[in-house]
């Protein structure tokens, strides 16, 4: 039964392995210029980054329940993220958009990682392990799966149109939707350890320097 189970899955793995390739090549090439992006900064936004990052631990140490009444908005965010990837999979021009939104999200996510650990040094690698490490175990596969779902289903549109045979668009489509719903529910779990047990971790941490 539990092979049974599991087989529908492995079958859909097995056909976008290479898609996931490519989702994963473009978000960690993303996530590469993102960090290095922060050579570009001048010395007085490093500084205000610096000011800006040092406030924000210190009303964490506060109130380690800063982030709850911040939890809507950032699922609603990151639901953005992964509802934009599952539109451009549903089109025959969303196969390039597709790795554009991905490379797009590795480079904000780098470019994060970059600045706290290049103006926080040491303090700054925890921050970034938990702030951003953290809930994006869970985010990243969630948006990298729809992404492979997402150019699988638009290779599918773009081969109907030039071989002019019907393919089965309709189980595709119906793949997808279930794949992007599936990491929906993930996108919930990773929202909520980004805003709200993040930033008690980070508490707890704060009497340590961090």
């Amino acid at each position: 039964m539990v092979q049974g189970s599991e087989e529908p899955f492995s079958r859909w793995w097995a056909r976008h392995e290479a898609y996931a390739a490519l989702v994963l090549a473009a978000f960690v090439l993303g996530s590469l210029l993102g960090a290095l992006a922060l050579q570009v900064l001048s010395q007085a936004e490093r500084i205000q980054l610096t000011l800006l990052l040092n406030r924000f631990l210190h009303d964490l140490a506060l109130s380690p329940g800063i982030g709850a009444g911040l939890y809507a908005g950032a699922l609603v965010a990151n639901l953005k993220v992964l509802g934009l990837i599952y539109l451009l999979g549903v089109s025959v021009a969303g196969f390039p958009l597709v790795l554009l939104a991905l490379f797009f999200r590795g480079f904000v996510l780098g470019f994060a990682v970059g600045v706290f650990v290049s103006l926080l040094h040491g303090a700054g690698f925890w921050l970034a392990l938990i702030a951003v490490a953290l809930p994006n175990v869970i985010l990243v596969p969630a948006w990298l799966t729809a992404g492979a779902g997402g150019l699988g289903f638009s290779w599918r549109l773009i081969t109907a149109r030039r071989q002019g045979r019907r393919n089965p668009l309709a189980e595709g489509f119906a793949e997808y939707t279930l794949v992007s719903m599936a990491g929906g529910l993930a996108v919930v779990l990773g929202s909520l350890l980004e805003v709200i047990v993040a930033p008690i971790l980070l508490h707890w941490l704060a009497p340590f320097g961090i």
